[in-house]
């Protein structure tokens, strides 16, 4: 959520979504919308009947000048996403070592009181729509507790640890899943062309059931019966149609479902002896806080949802942003004009209206662009009468020029865009089409690389086939059904670092410190397809302390696995229920997994989770990451007692309220670069000091890595290759 971003930054956004909400709304229901309903249509008109004029010659133009600039600009948006580690900005408070009252919204979700959160909110639903609410944020969290198992194998460890390579593998994975579902064919044939915004909005809906209701569905997500935009009515341009239909807004999320999440927030986080540990991000803007806490008011979660909804709205309708080029036809399309008052948003009894919008009455400036656009229309409708003819026999006559140009020049434009646009995908910026998913990202035990290694072999063979076996060239996943631990003995790998690069460089020259004094840069971000065993410059990758059991999954098993394919058991459910440890977790692990037993896949786990906490049954809080290995609950750190400190005061957070006490072993990404205060440092050297629960510990009992846990680890050393320097 927005607010759990960064300190003042996130005031900032919030204050920059408001204003932009308030000024976009007011202008699209005063005049946008109005325009898009009277003067579009003609304005398209124009377009479609010059079009068929040259007998669809400017359609194959223009469709080569828009691959041409959709190129440029992905080449450009390569060389920017190499300058810096762009995913980074978006870290969170667990792998700094902060506490409680410096966390985000978003930490307290993943990383304290998870279930206890979903079962609370099932228990505070007062209606059918909130309880529906409440039962999938349970299925959330059975979805990442045993998804992120999956990712985390894939990637070589969490996400904190990895997070521009995460992001990545999940945005490969959701594209094979939906793409074995729907199989890249249109409509809605994959992420990009899937309108995720229709199953998102609230609409009013005046039809039976909803009565009424401003909190319906667009459409009926279990039927489904969206709208064909591949056929359009007859005589309706098919872009003009689509443009039309996807342009679908939303109503705000429901007041009542916000304050059922801001009560249980209050419940959860603040009603116990020493609130001041709640997330304290959003205490110094009163215009986004409530009652003078930390917790979001109903307006700044109305802002968030609705940066969300348009956020899924750009993303899952881009896809023809440019097209896809198909072959031109001999004759091409010559519908008429489209009729004024069919333009903008798809406002009908079939997906309902938004229920922020007016009531459809006719203004003054309806009047007056409904006169310009009905002219417009007549002659536009003459014209098209009058040239019909000329425009069929010049679509014969144009052909071979069209077919030429197809050839020749949108086809090589088109190759060219998606050229540029492979290091965007490959590095988690975009969602990769069907032709665009690697199979080395969604496949356990196989790389990027692995798949033209086959290729090659088939090439090498005699009669042109291999065993169709993959070939395993990455040590993600377990090499066998029985074997505990994954193929990479040295899991969970370190953070990729390297050398600074040149803007890196050039920032310390100015006086900065973006690494907190280290000689190192955190570097996945210029290769985060690949597996963290190296980094850039070949050197071995370290691991973190202690070493831990990354999850069920087996090589050769892909995304698809996740979908309902893998049962869990009871026996397993229960040992990993009651540790009180992380090494009893571990155990846990230890017991089951040869026997291939473990929680379930998402789906499975899903219904077992549900049916537990919507009973009320007391389960203790899993770890939504699974961020120190598989079936891992809610963890802290162990603390030193008295010895308090500041985010770092070149931070965001330099304030006193967010204090928090020194973990006992501090992370990778822990800061405390303050006068007078140098260290600590992370020492690779020490297993992680952790505790299951919330309070602090100040035990502080360090244990240091041993040659046995080297062994395991298949004799690398925690630090890898590389000396971890840092500054005076």
């Amino acid at each position: 959520m927005l607010p759990d971003f960064k300190g003042t930054t996130g005031n900032v956004l919030l204050h920059a979504v408001e204003w932009t909400r308030d000024v976009w709304e007011t202008l699209d229901k005063n005049f946008i919308s109005k325009w898009d309903k009277w003067a579009k249509p003609a304005i398209s008109g124009t377009g479609q009947i010059l079009n068929q004029m040259s007998g669809h010659l400017l359609e194959e133009l223009s469709q080569a000048l828009s691959e041409l600039a959709a190129a440029v600009k992905n080449a450009f948006l390569d060389l920017l996403i190499k300058m810096w580690d762009w995913f980074g900005l978006l870290t969170s408070g667990v792998p700094q070592g902060f506490e409680e009252n410096a966390f985000f919204w978003s930490d307290m979700f993943h990383y304290r009181k998870t279930y206890d959160y979903a079962r609370a909110l099932f228990a505070n639903a007062k209606n059918e729509q909130q309880k529906a609410f409440a039962l999938g944020w349970m299925s959330h969290c059975a979805t990442d507790v045993t998804g992120h198992a999956f990712v985390n194998e894939k990637c070589g460890g969490p996400y904190r640890l990895h997070w521009q390579r995460h992001h990545v593998i999940e945005n490969h994975m959701d594209a094979l899943v939906y793409d074995s579902q729907h199989g890249g064919n249109e409509p809605y044939g994959e992420l990009d062309t899937s309108a995720l915004h229709f199953r998102l909005a609230f609409r009013q809906r005046n039809d039976a059931p909803y009565n009424g209701a401003k909190d319906a569905p667009a459409y009926d997500y279990f039927t489904p019966d969206f709208p064909d935009y591949t056929n359009p009515p007859f005589g309706t341009d098919p872009d003009f149609y689509r443009e039309g239909l996807w342009d679908l807004d939303t109503g705000d999320l429901p007041d009542d479902l916000c304050q059922l999440l801001i009560d249980t927030m209050r419940q959860m986080f603040y009603s116990g002896a020493d609130p001041k540990d709640a997330p304290q991000i959003l205490t110094d803007d009163p215009g986004f806080n409530d009652n003078g806490s930390g917790i979001p008011n109903l307006k700044t979660l109305q802002d968030t949802y609705w940066t969300l909804f348009h956020y899924v709205k750009m993303t899952s309708t881009g896809g023809y942003s440019p097209r896809k080029p198909t072959p031109p036809p001999v004759i091409g399309d010559h519908s008429p004009p489209p009729f004024p008052g069919s333009g903008g948003p798809s406002d009908n009894s079939g997906s309902g209206m938004d229920p922020s919008s007016d009531d459809g009455g006719f203004s003054l400036l309806d009047f007056f662009l409904a006169i310009f656009a009905v002219a417009a229309y007549i002659a536009e409708l003459a014209v098209w009468l009058a040239t019909l003819p000329i425009a069929v026999l010049n679509d014969i006559l144009t052909y071979p020029a069209r077919e030429i140009l197809y050839e020749f020049a949108v086809v090589p434009m088109w190759n060219l865009y998606m050229a540029a646009r492979k290091p965007l995908v490959m590095s988690g910026f975009f969602a990769p089409k069907a032709e665009e998913i690697s199979r080395g990202l969604v496949t356990l035990g196989v790389s990027p690389t692995g798949p033209l290694q086959d290729l090659a072999a088939a090439l090498a063979s005699p009669d042109g086939t291999t065993s169709g076996l993959p070939s395993f060239d990455e040590p993600s996943g377990r090499a066998n059904a029985a074997a505990a631990f994954g193929a990479d003995p040295a899991f969970p790998r370190a953070i990729i670092e390297d050398d600074p690069n040149l803007i890196a460089n050039i920032i310390q020259f100015f006086g900065g410190d973006p690494f907190c004094g280290s000689t190192l840069q955190p570097s996945e971000f210029t290769s985060p397809w690949r597996y963290p065993s190296t980094n850039n410059a070949g050197q071995t990758n370290g691991w973190e302390g202690s070493l831990t059991h990354p999850g069920p999954y087996v090589q050769g098993q892909d995304a698809r696995m996740l979908m309902n394919h893998l049962p869990g058991n009871a026996n397993a459910r229960t040992e990993y229920e009651k540790a009180t440890t992380p090494a009893m977790t571990e155990q846990a692990s230890d017991n089951h997994l040869p026997a291939n037993q473990h929680l379930g896949d998402p789906v499975d786990y899903s219904v077992y989770l549900i049916g537990r906490l919507s009973n009320g049954d007391p389960i203790p809080n899993f770890n939504l990451d699974s961020d120190r290995g598989y079936g891992h609950q809610t963890w802290e750190w162990d603390r030193r007692k008295n010895k308090p400190h500041t985010p770092s005061s070149s931070g965001q957070l330099a304030n006193a309220k967010y204090r928090f006490n020194e973990p006992c072993t501090v992370p990778e990404g822990f800061c405390s670069e303050q006068p007078g205060n140098p260290g600590p440092h992370y020492d690779p050297f020490l297993n992680l000091a952790i505790h299951y629960g919330e309070a602090p510990d100040g035990s502080c009992d360090i244990t240091k890595v041993t040659p046995n846990d080297v062994g395991q680890a298949g004799g690398i050393q925690p630090n890898g290759g590389k000396e971890r320097g840092h500054g005076g």
